[in-house]
């Protein structure tokens, strides 16, 4: 589904063509909606991703392995005593959209990080994700502790950066991640013309010009749920009712 078809499923659900009731909406709020929609959707999988092989098909059009991004592995961390800082930044941006030269990562999913330490050389180790509250508790056990020996070390994310414990015997570097990208921000900037005819499009927030892009996901029942779901929430913002029976409508398409 391209976004002109979203554009008219979304019309055709909404069914604000033609209404007295409500002003149609210009495309630019169209793909307001779908974007909004677009970021729920993909928050919503991300807390249910690879527990069935629908939600794997969904997103499997964002995942990024480290063998296909040229900015890896990631290199010469900043260095805090046992800590060593890698900026996620360094993955890439993508431009278009309310942030300029937004970075492309959004959710880690695996990652591994070169250990070196003498006389033994290099060796990969294997990453754990370890929640803030919990760092202290894990860099002080005797099981889940920084060890080159049992080729494992904990991980935290704090804002932009990954920060990669060592226990101080050993060196680590060449940051090695496998995760999930941003998707383009859909955009219709087509469907916007003068009273001749003349395509003019519109500009982001930022100043940007729109470009014309369809859905980035075109999993089998994806377009269509984030269409029911752009409508679910423009329904609420509108103030109407029927969001109810589109909540309905939604939780079965997932």
């Amino acid at each position: 589904m391209n976004v002109e078809e979203m554009h008219i499923d979304f019309k055709r659900k909404l069914n604000k063509i033609d209404s007295e009731k409500y002003r149609n909406l210009r495309p630019q709020e169209i793909d307001l909606y779908l974007n909004e929609a677009q970021e729920v959707l993909i928050k919503q999988k991300l807390i249910q991703f690879e527990t069935s092989q629908k939600l794997i098909d969904d997103l499997r059009m964002l995942l990024v392995k480290h063998e296909q991004d040229p900015a890896q592995p990631l290199t010469n961390p900043t260095i805090d005593g046992n800590v060593y800082i890698f900026d996620l930044t360094d993955l890439g941006t993508i431009a278009g959209g309310f942030t300029p030269n937004q970075f492309k990562y959004l959710y880690h999913m695996r990652s591994t990080v070169d250990g070196t330490k003498s006389p033994c050389g290099v060796r990969e180790l294997t990453t754990r994700v370890t929640q803030t509250d919990d760092l202290s508790e894990a860099l002080g056990s005797k099981f889940y502790s920084p060890s080159y020996e049992w080729k494992e070390v904990p991980i935290v994310f704090s804002e932009n950066y990954v920060y990669v414990y060592s226990d101080g015997t050993f060196t680590l570097d060449n940051l090695k991640v496998d995760y999930l990208k941003r998707p383009a921000r859909i955009a219709n900037p087509n469907a916007v013309k003068d009273s001749l005819g003349n395509i003019v499009g519109y500009n982001h927030p930022d100043g940007t010009p729109a470009v014309q892009q369809d859905c980035e996901i075109q999993s089998s029942f994806f377009p269509r749920e984030l269409v029911d779901e752009a409508v679910r929430i423009c329904m609420i913002d509108l103030g109407d009712s029927r969001f109810q029976l589109s909540n309905f409508k939604t939780q079965i398409n997932k």
